[in-house]
């Protein structure tokens, strides 16, 4: 190969990868202006099951009101580098940061990501921008509508799940309008307690979840019933350490009644788990995912 043919190449490649850059910057910066208003649909397949989410969101550049309304209500925020979880009208602090598809693409294209394409497109009938990015996690393909750069859809290919995120309403909405929604909250900034942290991994890896609270010997136990993967029905006490509480007892008796119970202790907190499951490897397995889980 001759050394103009050589240059040519690379020049090429350099215009390819300016356009790239050029591109990703106009639908990061642009993200980061919007004000909108929409529902989205959320699809999670792991190719044994698939789960679907319907939610109405509200953003102001990166701040954002989620609300998922089926198929189990929950309301979230994320606010100035914060996610608090929504009750009625208060805002309280997450036990645990919540972080959603979206959140990751644009924390991707906002860093160093290998843009693998670019392409105007046509999606349903409107004129639209395509770009697939990849960073060490997942590779993400996002459509944007033209001329407004709003995003409409976002496929996330994960090594062990697919998400798909698809807006079918989306409108632009006045800045004072996310705000006055905003204001209209209680904020309680507070940390959550060990506690609630806790609770927080067990609620979130559980289907049809109850809280409820009892006092043993003057110490208050949570209890955590719902439905957990590959196991069933399960309920998680817990409860702060305690000479007062001893979890081998507890797990005699729930042996004595026929029931597969784990013990363990995390952060000061001890844990029984409770399950009428024969499956004893997928139960050990469920308890160990809960316990080494750190983000939401």
């Amino acid at each position: 190969m001759s050394k103009i043919a050589l240059m040519i190449i690379l020049a090429s490649l350099m215009v390819s990868v300016s356009v790239f850059a050029f591109a990703d910057l106009g639908v990061v910066s642009a993200y980061a202006s919007q004000v909108i208003e929409g529902h989205r649909v959320v699809v999670e397949e792991t190719g044994k099951t698939t789960k679907v989410r319907y939610e109405t969101i509200l953003r102001d550049g990166h701040d954002e009101i989620v609300k998922v309304v089926a198929p189990d209500f929950f309301e979230w925020a994320y606010l100035n580098g914060k996610t608090y979880v929504v009750f009625g009208r208060e805002m309280k602090r997450s036990p645990a940061p919540i972080i959603d598809a979206e959140m990751l693409f644009f924390k991707c294209l906002s860093s160093t990501p290998t843009i693998l394409s670019t392409a105007d497109i046509d999606y349903n009938g409107k004129k639209a921008y395509r770009i697939e990015a990849r960073d060490e996690s997942a590779t993400y393909v996002g459509v944007f509508l033209l001329p407004s750069l709003l995003l409409v859809k976002l496929n996330v290919q994960h090594k062990s799940k697919k998400i798909t995120l698809t807006y079918d309403a989306i409108k632009k909405v006045p800045s004072l309008y996310f705000q006055k929604v905003i204001s209209s909250f209680k904020m309680i900034n507070t940390p959550p307690s060990t506690m609630e942290v806790e609770v927080w991994k067990m609620v979130y890896h559980l289907d049809n979840v109850s809280v409820t609270s009892i006092k043993v010997n003057n110490i208050s136990i949570v209890l955590v019933h719902g439905m957990a993967k590959n196991v069933g029905e399960m309920v998680v006490y817990l409860f702060p350490k305690s000479d007062k509480i001893s979890t081998t007892n507890l797990i005699s008796q729930f042996k004595s009644k026929g029931l597969s119970s784990i013990s363990a202790e995390q952060n000061g907190i001890s844990m029984v788990f409770v399950s009428a499951t024969k499956d004893h490897a997928s139960f050990k397995k469920w308890v160990e995912n809960v316990l080494n889980h750190t983000s939401f």
